[in-house]
């Protein structure tokens, strides 16, 4: 099975989107473990997490991740909003190891105006902060790329390398590439000869063995627009032939990939969009 999935969304309870995710045909899937527009979150209970791993097991899926709270904001120069995100990045960790996920996903964050250094070593220093106090457990943090809107670091593969280097917990630290953002951030993939100068700059910075998620989205932004809009898979301005070249390349095989595309009606769409990915694989 395709290490391809979906975002699930957790109407039902954390504990049903494993069989969510089954009947799209998923082989992996991100989920919010709590509200990602509140700072309040919650404790997973032991009931909820038996009942979430064993509905893993009846759906035949191995992997599944999180996704931290779009709040969240490890370089906040408002000690306020740092304390309430290392607060919820503590508790995103707990609630991965609490149910079995492989890590949780977020957004670096945004300096408001402080300098690209000071923001790398301010997001590092919360990094450290937050595996400092979570429960010892095997779920990593994965940064993800972004598209660079309001100051917003990891735009470029050179900052999250800094960021990950600057970290005392590089082994817990991995990188989600999101493809609609780096789209809109100026890296091109829409053609083969763009795609390959894409990766291997994705390598000199950061390397294929900390890239352990993917975002596969269109944009419907332009190139290097900043502008972070996603679009469903060959209906933005990347297009399908880069989904093509990611599904067809195979130092990406054993990287897990979710779409994040418009959820306009429900996951009819995402069956739309995960069964015109699984054809680049074969046609």
């Amino acid at each position: 099975m395709l290490l391809l999935g979906a975002h699930i969304p957790a109407k039902n309870g954390i504990a049903g989107t494993p069989l969510m995710a089954g009947e799209l045909g998923c082989g992996t899937f991100q989920l919010f473990t709590s509200n990602n527009l509140q700072w309040k979150t919650r404790e997973i209970t032991s009931e909820e997490a038996g009942l979430f791993r064993r509905n893993m097991k009846k759906a035949g899926i191995k992997k599944a991740f999180s996704h931290a709270k779009y709040l969240v904001n490890l370089a906040s120069p408002d000690r306020d909003i740092l304390k309430k995100s290392i607060d919820a990045m503590i508790a995103e960790i707990n609630a991965a190891n609490s149910l079995g996920l492989s890590f949780s996903v977020m957004h670096p964050g945004s300096g408001k105006g402080k300098s690209p250094a000071n923001t790398v070593k301010t997001i590092a220093r919360s990094i450290d902060s937050v595996f400092s106090a979570a429960a010892p457990g095997s779920a990593r943090l994965l940064l993800e790329t972004t598209a660079g809107a309001g100051n917003q670091a990891g735009a470029s593969f050179e900052e999250l390398a800094g960021i990950i280097s600057a970290s005392k917990h590089q082994e817990k630290l991995g990188v989600c590439l999101d493809t609609a953002h780096i789209f809109a951030a100026g890296y091109d993939i829409r053609d083969e000869k763009s795609y390959k100068a894409t990766m291997k700059a994705f390598v000199k910075a950061i390397g294929f063995k900390k890239l352990m998620a993917m975002h596969l989205n269109d944009s419907k932004g332009p190139l290097g627009s900043k502008i972070d809009r996603h679009a469903h898979i060959g209906e933005g301005q990347i297009g399908k032939e880069a989904f093509r070249l990611i599904m067809r390349d195979e130092r990406l095989s054993g990287k897990v990939k979710v779409i994040e595309t418009p959820k306009e009606g429900g996951l009819g769409l995402d069956r739309v969009n995960l069964t015109l990915l699984r054809s680049f694989v074969r046609g």
